[in-house]
Protein backbone atom coordinates (compact mmCIF):
# COMPACT_ATOMS: atom_id res chain seq x y z
CA UNK A 1 0.00 0.00 0.00
CA UNK A 2 1.14 3.59 -1.18
CA UNK A 3 0.49 5.18 2.42
CA UNK A 4 3.57 3.17 3.87
CA UNK A 5 5.54 7.04 2.94
CA UNK A 6 3.74 8.25 5.96
CA UNK A 7 3.84 5.13 8.04
CA UNK A 8 7.29 5.67 9.11
CA UNK A 9 8.41 9.10 10.12
CA UNK A 10 12.05 8.30 10.06
CA UNK A 11 11.41 7.49 6.19
CA UNK A 12 8.73 10.37 5.34
CA UNK A 13 11.27 12.93 4.40
CA UNK A 14 13.40 10.34 2.28
CA UNK A 15 10.09 10.27 0.27
CA UNK A 16 9.07 13.44 0.01
CA UNK A 17 12.37 14.04 -1.50
CA UNK A 18 12.62 11.15 -4.09
CA UNK A 19 8.80 11.09 -5.01
CA UNK A 20 7.24 13.61 -7.59
CA UNK A 21 5.67 16.55 -5.66
CA UNK A 22 2.36 15.97 -6.97
CA UNK A 23 2.04 12.76 -6.50
CA UNK A 24 3.65 12.93 -2.79
CA UNK A 25 1.36 15.73 -2.54
CA UNK A 26 -2.05 13.42 -2.63
CA UNK A 27 -0.24 10.31 -0.43
CA UNK A 28 0.71 12.72 2.43
CA UNK A 29 -2.86 13.96 1.64
CA UNK A 30 -3.90 10.92 1.94
CA UNK A 31 -2.08 9.85 4.79
CA UNK A 32 -3.44 12.95 7.06
CA UNK A 33 -6.94 11.86 6.53
CA UNK A 34 -5.96 8.39 7.62
CA UNK A 35 -3.52 9.62 10.26
CA UNK A 36 -6.62 12.08 11.41
CA UNK A 37 -8.99 9.23 11.44
CA UNK A 38 -6.89 7.33 13.64
CA UNK A 39 -6.16 10.40 16.02
CA UNK A 40 -2.44 9.69 15.76
CA UNK A 41 -1.05 13.49 16.42
CA UNK A 42 2.56 12.46 15.73
CA UNK A 43 1.51 11.13 12.20
CA UNK A 44 -0.41 14.12 11.70
CA UNK A 45 2.82 17.01 12.66
CA UNK A 46 4.71 15.19 9.94
CA UNK A 47 2.22 14.98 7.50
CA UNK A 48 1.86 19.02 8.08
CA UNK A 49 5.48 19.18 8.04
CA UNK A 50 5.71 17.34 4.72
CA UNK A 51 3.12 19.23 2.83
CA UNK A 52 4.91 22.04 3.96
CA UNK A 53 7.74 20.72 2.28
CA UNK A 54 5.84 19.70 -1.31
CA UNK A 55 3.82 22.93 -1.22
CA UNK A 56 6.29 25.50 -0.35
CA UNK A 57 7.60 26.64 -3.90
CA UNK A 58 4.57 27.00 -5.64
CA UNK A 59 1.94 27.72 -2.71
CA UNK A 60 4.06 29.78 0.26
CA UNK A 61 1.29 30.84 2.05
CA UNK A 62 -0.10 27.26 2.63
CA UNK A 63 3.21 25.59 3.35
CA UNK A 64 3.77 28.62 5.93
CA UNK A 65 0.33 27.46 7.51
CA UNK A 66 1.14 23.87 7.14
CA UNK A 67 4.50 24.63 9.16
CA UNK A 68 2.57 26.47 12.07
CA UNK A 69 -0.12 23.71 12.56
CA UNK A 70 2.86 21.30 12.22
CA UNK A 71 5.27 23.49 14.99
CA UNK A 72 2.04 23.93 17.63
CA UNK A 73 1.83 19.71 17.39
CA UNK A 74 5.75 19.27 17.80
CA UNK A 75 5.56 21.14 20.94
CA UNK A 76 2.40 19.56 22.16
CA UNK A 77 3.54 16.25 22.17
CA UNK A 78 6.64 16.87 22.40
CA UNK A 79 8.28 15.95 19.16
CA UNK A 80 11.92 16.83 18.30
CA UNK A 81 12.78 17.00 14.71
CA UNK A 82 16.56 15.54 13.58
CA UNK A 83 17.86 14.21 10.57
CA UNK A 84 16.17 14.04 7.48
CA UNK A 85 13.48 15.72 8.92
CA UNK A 86 15.09 18.94 10.83
CA UNK A 87 17.22 19.05 7.21
CA UNK A 88 14.05 19.31 5.31
CA UNK A 89 12.25 21.45 7.84
CA UNK A 90 14.99 23.79 7.54
CA UNK A 91 15.38 23.58 3.42
CA UNK A 92 11.04 24.53 3.78
CA UNK A 93 11.71 27.68 6.15
CA UNK A 94 14.72 29.16 4.19
CA UNK A 95 12.21 28.88 0.72
CA UNK A 96 9.82 30.55 2.54
CA UNK A 97 11.82 33.10 4.48
CA UNK A 98 13.04 33.95 0.76
CA UNK A 99 9.26 34.17 -0.53
CA UNK A 100 7.00 35.23 2.32
CA UNK A 101 7.52 38.59 3.41
CA UNK A 102 8.00 39.49 7.69
CA UNK A 103 4.49 40.63 7.66
CA UNK A 104 2.95 37.69 5.76
CA UNK A 105 5.28 35.37 8.43
CA UNK A 106 4.00 37.25 11.14
CA UNK A 107 0.16 37.21 10.04
CA UNK A 108 0.10 33.97 9.49
CA UNK A 109 1.57 32.96 12.96
CA UNK A 110 -0.93 35.25 14.45
CA UNK A 111 -3.70 33.36 12.86
CA UNK A 112 -3.01 29.96 13.94
CA UNK A 113 -3.01 31.37 17.21
CA UNK A 114 -5.96 32.94 16.71
CA UNK A 115 -7.65 29.46 15.39
CA UNK A 116 -6.29 27.33 18.16
CA UNK A 117 -7.75 29.82 20.58
CA UNK A 118 -11.06 29.04 18.92
CA UNK A 119 -11.25 25.21 18.59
Amino acid sequence: MELCIVADRSQLAVAVRQTDPRRAYLLLKEGLFLAHDLGHRELIAYCFEALASVTADRHPLLALSLLTKAARLYEETGIRLRGPELAMHDETVSLLRRTVSEAQWGAAVKLDACLQLMS
